[in-house]
């Protein structure tokens, strides 16, 4: 049984890297329409995220378009750089992925640098087998940041 387990796993997980390839050109490129279609369309999404952005909610997919719009406009990118490693979430589906992101805020200059944490499950209705791609096997449904 555990075998099964794990291979079903590295099955799944073998699809990850374009998900998580999608998300790090859209943070790096502030480009928030990109990083939407990587967001649940049914499940909702929930944003944490600590000063100098201080917002905490759940969202529809087209209400996280507007605060990353938002965001990404006043707090630009320097630097997006994802962990390798990818963690379980025991008793929930999916995984988390992690990345650190420096930011500029652009009304004062002042840098930021958070650690960012996705929350990635696989999208409802999603093929089961090699026809997955990154937008259509995996959504976001929680991005929490903590500021370093």
């Amino acid at each position: 049984m555990y075998s099964f387990s794990a291979l079903l796993i590295s099955s799944l997980l073998a699809f990850v890297p374009s998900v998580t390839r999608d998300i790090g050109q859209a943070c790096a490129g502030n480009d928030a329409g990109a990083l939407t279609r990587c967001f649940s369309r049914t499940a909702g999404l929930h944003v944490s995220l600590p000063d100098p952005i201080s917002f905490s909610d759940r969202l529809s997919q087209e209400q996280a378009y507007f605060l990353f719009e938002r965001i990404f406009a006043v707090h630009r990118t320097f630097e997006f750089v994802p962990e390798r490693e990818l963690t379980l979430v025991p008793g929930k589906p999916g995984f988390i992925f992690k990345a650190r992101w420096s930011f500029r805020d652009t009304r004062n200059d002042n840098p930021y640098l958070f650690r960012v944490f996705f929350h990635i499950i696989p999208r409802p209705g999603a093929p089961a087998a090699g026809g997955l791609s990154s937008r259509a096997g995996w959504e976001i449904v929680e991005i929490k940041a903590e500021r370093l």
